[in-house]
């Protein structure tokens, strides 16, 4: 696919055309000026889902995740795979390569399953954190990769590998470990204030540009959900190098029968790496 590049000020002047967008409730506007700070600064991009009344549910959008796709039937079938997998697993990381499209480059999403205590009904909540980061690289079967998710045991070393792998073959620089959450968090915030409040998108812009809240990195829709401040539980705060490892298992790859082989951090065989 052609790689089309927008500016950052482009985009986000086709959010404010969106007439809905700016009557947003903050908390919705706040999660997507997080994600643009993110996307455009190629900073790890975390939110969070969670489970209720048995379905994959969205707690700042308050709806299901099931039917956000907008009617991209790829997109809306990951979500199925992705619930399915969330609501039949106790523990577990999950791992999404989405290709590029027009105007947004690749993007790779981990999820991970994890509970939260909670301390007035003293029950566990059962939530699917998930990060995602664009990256650059030339997939020879990119749409093959798009259909599945790969499921992985829930391990430290497991998600090492993951983003060191994309650090690894990214031609743009990766994010490692999350930093200054709770300050861009903070920004976020502001920002959707004073949109909301009636400044012009151009003036908002510029403020966003002069403090290096709107990077230069090109930036696709708005995330779908927002983060926690128990996102650091994914275990991000803590990343360092590592060397990828394999482990014996079967191959994901859709069109590989190989079992009983060595396979890296998201069940891909070496045969079928030297293919991605």
């Amino acid at each position: 696919m052609e790689r089309l590049e927008e500016a950052p000020a482009e985009t986000l002047r086709k959010y404010d055309q969106n007439r809905g967008w700016k009557h947003s409730p903050i908390e919705v506007l706040t999660a997507d000026f997080f994600g643009i700070n993110n996307e455009s600064n190629l900073f790890l991009n975390p939110a969070m889902y969670e489970e209720k009344s048995g379905r994959m549910f969205d707690p700042v959008r308050k709806r299901l995740v099931a039917g956000s796709a907008n009617g991209n039937k790829i997109e809306e079938g990951i979500i199925s795979q992705l619930e399915e997998w969330f609501l039949s697993s106790e523990s577990g990381l999950a791992v999404w390569i989405s290709p590029r499209i027009p105007y947004q480059e690749e993007q790779l999403t981990v999820y991970r399953i994890a509970y939260e205590f909670n301390p007035k009904t003293f029950e566990n909540k059962k939530v699917l954190f998930l990060t995602s980061h664009q990256f650059k690289h030339e997939f020879k079967n990119p749409e093959e990769i798009r259909k599945f998710i790969f499921t992985e045991r829930d391990n430290e070393e497991s998600v090492f590998e993951i983003l060191n792998w994309l650090k690894n073959i990214s031609e743009k620089p990766v994010q490692t470990s999350l930093e200054g959450v709770e300050e861009r968090k903070t920004q976020a915030r502001y920002y959707a204030e004073v949109y909301k409040s009636g400044i012009s998108i151009d003036d908002l812009s510029y403020q966003m540009t002069q403090t290096q809240f709107l990077g230069d990195n090109p930036f696709g829709c708005p995330p779908s959900s927002y983060f926690s401040t128990t996102t650091s539980s994914f275990g991000y705060s803590n990343f360092t190098e590592t060397t990828w490892t394999y482990h014996t298992g079967d191959c994901v790859n859709p069109g590989c029968n190989r079992t009983n082989v060595d396979v890296g951090p998201c069940s891909i065989c070496k045969v079928c790496e030297k293919i991605l």
